[in-house]
């Protein structure tokens, strides 16, 4: 699989003033493959130490001095480290201290390149009695495959290809025109590709599963499956025995859950909230839900307006979240692809999406808005900045409809653009651009491109 990453990588070797790099990411979601891949293709030396499976290279990094470490992974490996080696250091966050020594791989030895991972990384850098090397360590974030990625890895390039000509157009004219810039035969071929991608949805396992036998699709949930059940035992090595039901809880519940405020209630009406609460902060921590803030819109950036009680939760995958929510093959392939799970799973597949967009270099944040006045209440499902502008965007089923709330949000906010994602082919009635749902990943090019 051609993985995004690999490219922000390549950029991360080429910097003049590179910096240790640590890629975060919740566990399968395919750090390790991508990394050594990048370092094999890229390197003339690649050295992986995983301290998970050996714990014996933690005593190397003892002494936080890289003069003393490489010689000590020397001994231990049986061979010389030459300058230029990508040294990557896999589940370091079983070893503090080796996150601790980033900071001084660029001071004494830049010529050795450093790639830290883990899947519970957060962990550790979040931990109170943890002093991490600001300034000195490079970040990037890592997810499952997103859309154009499974498009490529299912060996469908002519059509990622072709969604990159759409959104390469420079007037809502040019895309709209005849009926839209997407020939119908098109639209429905990449609509049934992305019932498929929504069932099995970007997790790596699961979809080495599916290419190795499309025809036996079972395949695919009995490894969604085992995914789950590997997270649910991560639940141990972060939290206590007693708060293991509430992570539970919590964690079955948030795919029902998907594009409604949360309420503590909702989850369980016998646990009190505060217990829900933290359960909820573990799992965020651990990558495997992420919180959507609401925001008052007031302006850019985003996150200065927001309501950090108010919010909806998204699951770290669309087919694992369809897998606990029971949603079956036949429905996804046979049902109008808003309809599936009472619409959750597009609403997932598009918060998704939209998070892959932020720089991978920074941790992404996406928001919603809701007005809760009693006589004209309204929410959007998503907000997004497109350069310097503030732009709505809704999921919703049908090609027609009033999208009350957009038009408020609009009318509020002085917005110039609303988009709207369905199951149609492009459209724009002067206030609202309403693209496919695949072409989510298209809008802030297109928003800042045609206006």
């Amino acid at each position: 699989m051609i993985r995004a990453i690999t490219e922000d990588l390549l950029r991360w070797k080429r910097m003049k003033d590179r910096k240790p790099l640590l890629v975060r990411g919740a566990r399968q979601v395919g750090k390790s493959w991508a990394i050594e891949q990048f370092g094999r293709d890229h390197f003339d030396n690649l050295i992986v130490l995983n301290f998970e499976l050996y714990p014996k290279y933690s005593a190397c990094f003892a002494s936080p001095d890289p003069r003393r470490i490489i010689p000590s992974i020397e001994l231990l490996i049986g061979k010389k480290i030459p300058s230029g080696t990508l040294l990557f250091l896999d589940e370091i966050q079983e070893c503090p201290d080796a996150i601790r020594s980033l900071r001084y791989f660029r001071e004494e030895r830049p010529d050795i390149p450093v790639i830290g991972a883990g899947s519970l990384l957060e962990f550790v850098l979040t931990a109170d009695s943890f002093r991490m090397p600001v300034g000195r360590v490079s970040f990037l974030s890592m997810y499952p495959l997103s859309f154009g990625e499974f498009l490529r890895a299912a060996g469908k390039e002519h059509q990622a290809d072709y969604l990159h000509e759409v959104c390469s157009v420079h007037s809502i004219d040019e895309l709209v025109s005849g009926g839209g810039a997407v020939p119908e035969p098109v639209h429905d071929d990449l609509l049934d590709t992305l019932r498929l991608y929504m069932l099995l949805g970007g997790m790596p396992a699961v979809l080495n599963a599916y290419f190795a036998d499309p025809a036996h699709p079972s395949d695919c949930f009995r490894v969604q499956d085992e995914l789950l059940q590997t997270f649910r035992r991560d639940f141990g090595r972060f939290a206590s025995r007693a708060k293991h039901p509430h992570l539970e809880k919590v964690f079955a519940s948030v795919p029902a859950l998907i594009g409604r405020r949360i309420k503590y209630v909702n989850i369980d009406p016998d646990v009190r909230s505060r217990e829900l609460k933290a359960a909820i902060d573990l799992l965020v921590t651990a990558g495997l839900i992420r919180k959507i803030h609401r925001t008052a819109a007031a302006g850019l950036p985003l996150g200065a307006s927001v309501s950090q009680e108010k919010f909806k939760l998204l699951f770290i995958d669309v087919g694992l979240a369809g897998n606990l929510c029971g949603v079956s093959e036949q429905f996804v392939l046979e049902k109008e692809i808003l309809a599936i799970n009472a619409g959750a799973s597009a609403e997932q597949f598009v918060g998704q999406e939209l998070l892959f967009l932020d720089e991978p270099w920074k941790d992404p944040s996406l928001y919603y808005w809701e007005r809760d006045a009693k006589s004209s209440s309204a929410e959007v499902d998503y907000v997004i900045a497109a350069g310097s502008l503030i732009v709505p965007v809704e999921v919703k089923s049908g090609k027609s409809g009033t999208l009350r709330s957009m038009r408020r949000f609009i009318e509020a906010k002085r917005s110039p653009i609303g988009v709207r994602l369905y199951s149609g082919r492009p459209h724009y009635d002067g206030k609202i651009l309403s693209l496919p749902l695949y072409l989510v990943s298209a809008i802030p090019g297109l928003v800042k491109r045609i206006l």
